[in-house]
């Protein structure tokens, strides 16, 4: 029998979740990373960035809703920089002005076309191994149509994968865009959910899920996590029952008495 291909990964810069992801994200693929604001996802996103700079990967962080001094910011709270990540800052609103003589097309479509150039071209540029967009709810409000957003999905994934580049691409759900991420679900080949709740006592709870993940028997369920200064996301895999009955053989005792033996499945721990 021919040996299984080993499927490459790259870790996400949280341990915990690549512990969960069996080892990490597998190369080459767009993942959906999705959350209230305030769960973590910029900060989740500018650890994986620092996971491929560490690497000496070039990387990018492309922002349609946040300023580069916002960025330095989060990461100022943790003692980070953002030293070799690339920052593009990017208005889905910029296009307005250039477009207010056109008559011809709609407003909408000259913003969204001028936006995907502009990512396109620093893509080209700067030729990133790992990329983060921030966010998908920029691009859904300026199609305002679901089918076109897909559209727009699905061409940037191709665009993605021709150039062998690891994306994450934020999506913000608010309490009106709620789970309407389901219809990106299909097209990413991951998707991992940031859960925040305020419970009636203590502090927050902050959980993630990896909803789905192509190719990789991850470790179901939500599982709890932190924001922590000077460490940012921390992920705590939760405990399953006899799964590590499941991946480490317990040593068993033998009587001698084959039968006896038997009534213990093969002897005793």
């Amino acid at each position: 029998m021919a040996e299984r291909k080993k499927q490459t990964v790259v870790s996400s810069g949280i341990s915990g979740l690549d512990e969960i992801l069996r080892g990490g994200l597998p190369a080459s693929n767009l993942y959906i990373v999705q959350g209230a604001p305030g769960s973590g996802k910029t900060t989740a996103a500018l650890q994986f960035l620092r996971a491929g700079v560490a690497l000496g990967e070039p990387c990018i962080y492309v922002s349609l809703s946040q300023t580069r001094a916002e960025l330095e910011a989060i990461a100022l709270s943790h003692g980070w920089t953002l030293d070799g990540i690339r920052v593009e800052e990017l208005s889905a609103s910029d296009s307005i002005n250039r477009a207010a003589d056109q008559t011809i097309f709609q407003t909408t479509e000259l913003r969204l076309d001028e936006t995907r150039k502009a990512i396109e071209s620093a893509i080209e540029e700067h030729k990133p191994s790992r990329l983060v967009y921030d966010s998908l709810l920029e691009i859904r409000l300026i199609t305002a149509d679901s089918p076109r957003f897909r559209r727009e999905l699905i061409a940037f994934k191709a665009f993605l994968a021709q150039r062998n580049i690891v994306a994450l691409l934020l999506d913000t759900q608010t309490s009106e865009t709620d789970r309407t991420g389901e219809e990106v679900d299909g097209i990413a080949h991951g998707v991992i959910r940031l859960d925040k709740s305020l419970e009636e006592y203590g502090g927050v709870r902050r959980r993630i899920e990896v909803s789905k993940m192509r190719g990789v028997p991850v470790a179901d369920g939500y599982h709890d996590m932190a924001i922590r200064e000077g460490e940012g996301v921390v992920v705590f895999p939760r405990i399953v029952p006899g799964a590590a009955a499941r991946t480490v053989k317990p040593q068993l005792i033998k009587s001698g008495v084959d039968t006896l033996d038997e009534m213990f499945g093969g002897g005793q721990e």
